[in-house]
């Protein structure tokens, strides 16, 4: 169970990458911004993405993945609650640097539930049918944008409203599974 709820917070985080991704390529492709302004977006987002995948680990160390992913779903949440008032080109590098650290903090907090709590026969098809997920929520995000128009600020918002659904729903499933099996869930995890 707990696996299956890292899993849909996950994919949710990785619908959010991809909807951020087309977003800000189809808003920047016609509108009055420069090329230059979408290439600073996508490095933020980059930088932002290795700095999380060097942190990921560093961060295992002091507290347990479900927390790690639920700081990254919150993170995505408070970037992109900044972004609908800062502004289209400085918001979405906000966005993008939020969305890029919180993806690969997930990612690693993801892999490490999964390594830990998979049982040993299933644990390389449990991988595959996840990442298979994974990029079919990335590809359900990406059309969005593509497929309507949908300028930055409207798009920041439903990424907010999509993030905010995914931390309160994996939150709640947390504290519901741990009810359940009497495990004991704090504040703090």
């Amino acid at each position: 169970a707990g696996i299956q709820l890292a899993g849909a917070a996950m994919s949710l985080l990785r619908g959010c990458v991809g909807f951020l991704t087309m977003l800000i390529a189809f808003d920047f492709r016609g509108g009055d911004k420069a090329a230059w302004q979408f290439g600073l977006v996508v490095l933020v987002s980059v930088l932002a993405g290795l700095v999380g995948a060097a942190v990921a680990p560093r961060l295992k160390g002091i507290t347990t993945e479900e927390t790690i992913l639920t700081t990254s779903l919150g993170l995505v949440v408070s970037g992109t609650f900044a972004a609908l008032f800062i502004g289209e080109v400085s918001g979405a590098c906000i966005v993008g640097a939020c969305v890029g650290f919180a993806a690969s903090l997930g990612k690693l907090a993801f892999d490490s539930i999964l390594q830990r709590d998979a049982p040993d026969a299933n644990r390389g098809r449990s991988f595959a049918r996840f990442e298979t997920r994974f990029q079919i929520f990335y590809v359900a995000g990406s059309l969005i944008p593509v497929a309507f128009h949908v300028g930055a600020r409207l798009g920041f918002g439903l990424l907010l409203a999509a993030s905010a659904f995914a931390i309160a729903s994996y939150a709640i499933g947390r504290m519901a599974w741990a009810y359940r099996f009497f495990v004991r869930e704090t504040a703090a995890t």
